[in-house]
């Protein structure tokens, strides 16, 4: 069934500045790429915006219902990502319960081998490639809860682009979906291109472990010139034998964004971007990688929040 069908849809929401020019075709370039306009989900039958939890699950309660209306919804933004930065889904194996694929650019094959690459990796749970969070798609709208915003930065920059999907063998499948994803990206001869990395959430722990383990990882690890880790799951002892990325982890190279939760019991008192004052738990767990608040308490919500320190960071490190 369509989302129609199941009774909402997605309506354009534009801000102040787009008001009077902001159709349904969204024709207005400035608009199309305005990220204070929204493309937020309703309630047709009542005309209601679905702004929240709360007026979420009166609508779309837990369970079947909900895993209903998320994966047309999930589907509907990834095929707005894919259809706006001229993308493609390509089939990187088969991981038995499935496919693993990742949402690239149209001209990934052909590409030159030394054209800085993006790679986006989506968290532990039902987000699939492209899709930063299934929740925020459903109560802020698509461009928020999606990885559009990300992508597009990357674009702007001449980057190619990959959206890899670490939950395409299930949610316990994560690690192996990363793994065999990476070892197929970065087959021989694609070695010598910079690599950006935005990993969220449990993909910084995948991506790590992968970094010690993982086949490919003597072609990744020497062209990664920056990762942004949101609320990573990693550990730094992972790599204590390994003092190459020992070091990498700790570097400016290296930047963690973590939600604002324990933000006010630590001492936090500036704005998004401030500088963590990491307690000894912290540092055992990371070293010395260089932490900042996100600005949002909010794990789903941050990579769209925090999405200007992220491009911050990454602009100090092309070349």
């Amino acid at each position: 069934a369509g989302l129609l069908d199941m009774g909402f849809e997605y309506r354009p929401i534009p801000c102040e500045k787009h008001t009077d020019n902001f159709g349904s075709s969204r024709s207005d370039r400035s608009a199309a790429i305005c990220y204070e306009c929204a493309t937020r989900l309703f309630h047709v039958e009542s005309g209601t915006m679905i702004t929240d939890d709360a007026v979420r699950k009166k609508y779309i309660s837990d369970g079947s219902a909900f895993d209903d209306v998320s994966r047309v919804c999930q589907e509907l933004a990834q095929d707005r990502v894919r259809r706006e930065l001229s993308l493609k889904f390509v089939t990187l194996c088969d991981g038995g319960k499935g496919p693993v694929r990742a949402l690239v650019d149209d001209d990934w094959d052909v590409v030159s081998d030394r054209r800085p690459i993006f790679l986006f990796i989506t968290g532990r749970g039902k987000s699939r490639a492209g899709v930063v969070s299934v929740r925020e798609v459903l109560v802020s709208g698509i461009e928020r809860g999606s990885a559009l915003f990300h992508l597009r930065e990357a674009k702007r920059r001449g980057f190619s682009v990959a959206c890899l999907d670490p939950n395409a063998l299930g949610e316990n499948g994560g690690m192996a979906a990363l793994e065999r994803s990476l070892t197929a990206l970065f087959r021989p001869g694609r070695d010598k291109a910079p690599i950006y990395v935005l990993a969220h959430s449990a993909a910084g722990g995948f991506l790590v472990r992968y970094l010690v383990l993982g086949a490919t990882r003597g072609r990744i690890l020497p062209n990664l010139q920056a990762v942004a880790f949101t609320d990573s799951t990693h550990r730094l002892p992972w790599a204590r034998e390994d003092p190459a990325l020992f070091s990498f982890l700790q570097s400016p190279r290296c930047l963690y964004v973590r939600n604002d939760t324990a933000r006010e019991s630590s001492g936090g008192t500036g704005g998004p971007g401030e500088v963590v004052r990491s307690d000894v738990w912290w540092r055992s767990r990371f070293g010395e990688l260089r932490t900042v608040w996100a600005g949002t308490a909010s794990h789903s919500a941050m990579c769209w929040v925090a999405r200007e320190i992220i491009w911050n960071f990454f602009d100090q490190h092309i070349s």
